[in-house]
């Protein structure tokens, strides 16, 4: 496994669980397949937690995703 280490990024700045309350961002790493990865649980999401996410690692690994908030009730 390498010493790769990542964050996640949203509106160029890094997100941590500091961001706001609610978000909640869990880092795992998978030995067996050597895979690093997090999951992102944003709780009672605002409109403006909306956008593209994006998670590096040191290596300059990339992968983006796209959240989108619906105005519904519940």
């Amino acid at each position: 496994m390498s010493n790769d280490t990542h964050v996640l990024v949203y509106v160029g700045n890094v997100l941590t669980t500091k961001h706001r309350p609610g978000v909640h961002i869990e880092k795992k790493v998978a030995y067996i397949s050597n895979t690093i990865y997090s999951t992102l649980a944003i709780y009672s999401a605002h409109m403006a937690d909306a956008g593209t996410y994006v998670c590096r690692t040191s290596g300059l690994l990339t992968t983006s995703f796209k959240v989108d908030v619906l105005n519904g009730k519940y």
